[in-house]
């Protein structure tokens, strides 16, 4: 070895301990503020409903397909636009021009005439253009935290039902010697037949004459937002915990098979001492054979457990498993909504919210296509009103609550 090669050597190591003797181990609150300071990007708006929109990854989305089942990454504009042989276009219909019509109960207004071809109201027609519908579905699904992920919407093209094959259990694998017949098989695999029901969701927004005409504000992308909010949240909260109601979402709580525990371990809810328990529900879930991929909880779970401390006053470090889902690894997503109680007693705890971990592949939604929209111009007339009713009809399901895990009891009041 030459003497210029040896130096190198020599030069390279002494940098190597120079820079290790610079680089302190972490102490415990340097680990505890960068837990902090994660937590903290993560939480972002709040509650998943309060989201402005949602960012499409489709580049790979055949939108032709007719058939085609949509992912949270997918537009169900896009895909509606392609069904309609393109008769707006996107550039061909000013679509906050059209709610700013209905809104002001503009007659005359060519975004107005347009959409009275897609009804038979007595003005006209109450279903919207395409382009519309498309845009508030997507703002919809948007606010919704059990549409996200990789939960599954089925557009539904007419009817009030429509059957849905799903696959609830996997066929035995078997090994078998030579010459012995593999049939019939130890288990086939179970495909059922889900029969969505077009459950009718509405929401009524109104807005004073004086508002309209003094408001600095697009007054009718208010009403516009405000009405995917009330409608997220009842959506969502009928999904969780809907019974004895054939007009709505039967909850998915009320399914048979649902995985279920309680913080603490014990009968009554108790306040969360550290991440175990959450751990342990992704633990329940695995052990179904079941890779989950998205937390629920109320917000005031989550700020609970984000402000877990230890004896010294750092917060408490998560598991790994739990960290996935925080840090959004492979898919994984924590997701807050105000859909979920706060508010549940548990034994004879009151207050606690619940946590759902589950797959949320395994979620189904089927949504009609012909959201419509009617402005309510004489019914408020006399308070000095505008009003404007939105109604949709759609219905969703769990389809395999074997593999997802609802941990109640989280007390989650006080500090």
């Amino acid at each position: 070895m030459s003497k210029s090669v040896r130096d190198g050597y020599i030069n390279h190591a002494m940098q190597l301990l120079d820079k290790a003797e610079e680089e302190e181990p972490e102490t415990g609150r340097e680990r505890s503020e960068r837990i902090r300071a994660a937590y903290r990007q993560h939480q972002g708006n709040g509650a998943w409903e309060n989201r402005e929109g949602v960012k499409f990854n489709d580049a790979n989305t055949d939108y032709g397909n007719p058939k085609l089942v949509l992912r949270s990454g997918d537009s169900y504009q896009k895909w509606l636009l392609a069904q309609e042989g393109q008769r707006y276009g996107q550039d061909g219909f000013d679509i906050p021009a059209y709610w700013e019509a209905m809104v002001k109960g503009d007659k005359n207004a060519p975004e107005f005439r347009a959409s009275m071809q897609e009804g038979v109201n007595a003005d006209g027609g109450y279903l919207v253009p395409s382009p519309v519908a498309g845009q508030f579905v997507d703002m919809l699904r948007s606010r919704i935290l059990f549409m996200a992920g990789m939960s599954n919407v089925v557009p539904w093209d007419s009817g009030s039902t429509m059957a849905v094959p799903i696959w609830v259990s996997d066929p035995q694998i078997q090994a078998l010697g030579e010459t012995v017949d593999m049939y019939p098989p130890g288990s086939d695999a179970t495909v059922n037949r889900f029969l969505f029901t077009a459950r009718p969701y509405q929401s009524v927004e109104t807005f004073s004459w004086e508002l309209l005409q003094d408001s600095v504000l697009n007054v009718a992308e208010v009403a516009q937002r405000a009405m995917a909010l009330r409608l997220a949240v009842q959506i969502q909260n009928d999904f969780i915990y809907q019974t004895g109601n054939a007009s709505k979402i039967t909850g998915f709580t009320q399914a048979g098979g649902l995985l279920t525990s309680i913080q603490g371990g014990g009968a009554n809810g108790v306040a969360p001492v550290n991440w175990d328990y959450v751990d342990l529900a992704i633990q329940s879930v695995r052990n179904a054979n079941v890779e989950p991929n998205l937390i629920a909880t109320t917000p005031q779970a989550y700020g609970k457990f984000g402000r877990l401390k230890n004896t010294l006053n750092d917060s408490m470090r998560p598991s790994p498993s739990v960290m996935d889902f925080l840090d959004g690894n492979d898919g994984k997503m924590l997701g807050t909504t105000t859909a979920i109680s706060d508010a549940v007693t548990v034994g004879t705890t009151a207050n606690c919210s619940d946590l759902f971990v589950m797959d949320s592949s395994r979620i189904y939604w089927g949504i009609r296509r012909d959201f419509g929209v009617l402005p309510l111009r004489e019914r408020f007339a006399t308070a000095k009103l505008a009003g404007l009713v939105g109604f949709m009809r759609l219905d969703g399901v769990l389809s395999h609550p074997e593999a997802a895990m609802w941990l109640k009891g989280a007390l989650t009041t006080g500090t």
